[in-house]
């Protein structure tokens, strides 16, 4: 993909220029660069358009099915993981008469 978006920028601008070249102007490669990116983003988000709705059909196929599928290769890490039992409390610390702190001395 990335390697289409540079091509087609390339093509257009070599393109403009070899135009610029043949007809003595000067603008023409500017153009030419121009639709070359035109071209590279639009071949970008027909394929990325296409990934998606391929992600789609596979997801609703798997729900047919019966499985589930994670939305992400990351989402694993962002779900509610479960969480261990809480700790059991701990004792209370006594100070040196014997005493928990903030009970009044016996």
């Amino acid at each position: 993909m990335g390697l289409e978006l540079v091509l087609s920028m390339a093509i257009g601008f070599y393109g403009g220029r070899w135009l610029d070249r043949r007809f003595d102007t000067k603008f023409l490669a500017f153009v030419g660069l121009i639709v070359g990116i035109y071209a590279g983003f639009r071949t970008l988000f027909k394929a990325a358009k296409e990934m998606q709705r391929e992600a789609e059909r596979e997801a609703l196929r798997d729900e047919q099915e019966g499985r589930v599928m994670r939305s992400g290769a990351f989402s694993s890490a962002f779900e509610e993981q479960p969480q261990p039992p809480p700790a059991e409390p701990a004792s209370p610390i006594t100070n040196a008469r014997g005493s928990r702190d903030g009970d009044a001395p016996s």
